[in-house]
């Protein structure tokens, strides 16, 4: 079973608006009988991509952010 802990932090700098996500993730699994499987290595671009379209499609949906927002967001270098 593979597993992740994820913490939201809403504030930055002088308590300002500024979400951010602190992300563990295993590297594998664990079996039924109790073996650890490494799991195979993959592209994090990949993942950030992913991850960064369905945020940013939620949040357009919800009216929270602009196509503009997005645009500019994507934009940046990270």
């Amino acid at each position: 079973m593979p597993g992740a802990v994820i913490a939201i932090q809403t504030f930055g700098d002088f308590l300002g608006f500024n979400p951010y996500l602190h992300v563990l993730c295993s590297d594998g699994c664990f079996s039924r009988q109790g073996m650890f499987r490494v799991a195979p290595r993959f592209e994090t671009r990949q993942l950030e991509e992913i991850f960064g379209h369905k945020v940013f499609k939620m949040l357009l949906s919800k009216g929270k952010i602009t196509e503009d927002l997005v645009d500019m967001l994507i934009s940046w270098r990270h």
